[in-house]
């Protein structure tokens, strides 16, 4: 099983190529995903290590939100900050579904 990093990078790279998603989704199998990604020089991470680490991995460009931060939107601190709290969880969940 390949290391969670890996998988992170892997991720990460899939996630900034749009063509390469495209490929990784339209691939016929694992067996067709996996020469695509040992392409890529991560021949190490498997499609299972993928699907084993993907939750693990923030999708790139989603911002996890501290202990202060979920306090003030659970019930407490100024509008704009709750507000911006608020827009930031919402946009990290929408990006990762």
């Amino acid at each position: 099983m390949a290391a969670p990093t890996r998988v992170a990078e892997l991720i990460n790279t899939i996630a900034a190529d749009d063509t390469l998603r495209d490929r990784l989704t339209k691939a016929a199998d694992d067996a067709a995903r996996a020469e695509i990604i040992a392409s890529l020089g991560f021949s190490d991470v498997t499609p299972a290590d993928v699907r084993a680490h993907a939750s693990d991995t923030p999708a790139p460009g989603v911002e996890e939100v501290d202990d202060a931060q979920l306090a003030e939107v659970a019930g407490g601190g100024d509008t704009i900050t709750t507000l911006t709290t608020t827009t930031t969880v919402t946009a990290s969940a929408v990006a990762a579904t």
